[in-house]
């Protein structure tokens, strides 16, 4: 995504929180580091909407993203399944049927994004509620791991 893009992302989420943010106060944005979502044009249509934006660190988002911890690795997992099993049932492999692939990973996201995994994300990555013992755990065992490589 480049700058021009997120502002204009910005701005729609900005519109389109509005009733949100005036039944239930401020609204948090979470962001990676990524430069584009660090623009000032953007940040400020934000910040005028009552929109708090928190960027994670550069190089953090594979241990606080929350969604990457619990949500998108239960889905490709979820997906994993259900073409397995698509495939034994059919007797065919269906890898490469665009059709097939798009009907499963819808399925997956139903089955999968939900309000329980959204909280465990959160929860896993240690932003809420805070715990800076789960962070650095996570930062140190990455670390570990890119020694080693």
């Amino acid at each position: 995504m480049d700058s021009e893009r997120f502002g204009l992302s910005a701005k729609e989420f900005a519109e389109k929180t509005e009733l949100l943010r005036r039944s239930k106060g401020t609204l948090i944005l979470l962001l990676d580091g990524l430069n584009a979502h660090l623009k000032y044009d953007a940040l400020k249509t934000l910040k005028d909407a009552g929109i708090v934006v928190i960027a994670l660190p550069a190089h953090t988002s594979h241990a606080l993203q929350p969604l990457d911890l619990a949500v998108f690795s239960a889905t490709k997992q979820k997906y994993r399944d259900l073409l397995s099993e698509r495939t034994i049932s059919t007797r065919r492999d269906l890898k490469n049927e665009i059709f097939v692939i798009a009907e499963l990973i819808s399925k997956a996201y139903d089955l999968t994004l939900t309000r329980a995994n959204i909280k465990a994300g959160f929860q896993a990555s240690g932003i809420c509620t805070l715990d800076e013992t789960k962070v650095l755990q996570r930062r140190l065992i990455q670390s570990n791991a890119d020694d080693e490589n």
